[in-house]
């Protein structure tokens, strides 16, 4: 008589992306917060503007992210911002994964 073990393999799927949140890569290290949010603001309101700084030198790393009140604002800045350039420095866009899906 043989005896099996059956597993259960835990599949999770991957997070839901932000309807409004769009994570930016390739920012200038000249980008700030002000330069970001001035880039996006023609799209609609902005909720949150943020650009991620080196905890040690206090200098910007190069990416962010924007947070827009209504989602048609964010596809609209996704679409026409894709591979824009801003100080410089031409920039990646994608829809940041929803806060719910990071928070637990």
């Amino acid at each position: 008589m043989a005896c099996f073990v059956h597993r259960r393999l835990l599949v999770t799927s991957p997070p839901m992306p932000s309807p409004t949140k769009l994570q930016i890569d390739g920012l200038s290290w000249e980008t700030d917060e002000v330069g970001l949010r001035h880039a996006f603001a023609a799209f609609g309101s902005l909720e949150s503007v943020v650009v991620l700084l080196d905890p040690h030198s206090g200098r910007p790393m190069g990416c962010g992210s924007v947070t827009f009140s209504h989602p048609p604002h964010a596809t609209a800045a996704l679409a026409e911002m894709a591979h824009a350039v801003i100080d410089g420095s031409t920039i990646r866009i994608t829809r940041a994964p929803s806060d719910s899906a990071t928070n637990g």
